[in-house]
């Protein structure tokens, strides 16, 4: 991962193979970012994401894509727990000329 610093803001890059959620907590707990926000576009290899089942078990269900996606927005933001940074993302994704989205983690 490359970044600059812009302010009271940063810019990441992340090299292939990078997770985004692993690498933006590393990120966020070592620059000691407790609360922020984040967007970002770019293209994947494989992702995995989920939905939260309200209705059945309460719990997330995760699926994973094998495949070349194109990162249409992805937002989020950093919040903390047990005093670690914990960022939560959502992302729509392109995928041969179909669009969808969830929340992306696990």
């Amino acid at each position: 991962m490359l970044y600059a610093e812009q302010g009271t803001s940063f810019v990441l890059r992340l090299e292939q193979g990078d997770d985004i959620l692993k690498t933006l907590k590393q990120f966020a707990d070592s620059q000691k970012i407790r609360a922020a926000f984040f967007e970002g576009i770019g293209s994947l290899y494989k992702a995995r994401l989920g939905h939260y089942d309200f209705k059945d078990t309460r719990t997330y269900k995760y699926e994973t894509f094998d495949e070349d996606l194109e990162i249409l927005t992805l937002s989020g933001n950093v919040s903390t727990m047990n005093q670690q940074a914990l960022p939560h993302a959502h992302a729509t994704l392109g995928l041969g000329g179909g669009v969808f989205g969830q929340h992306g983690g696990g």
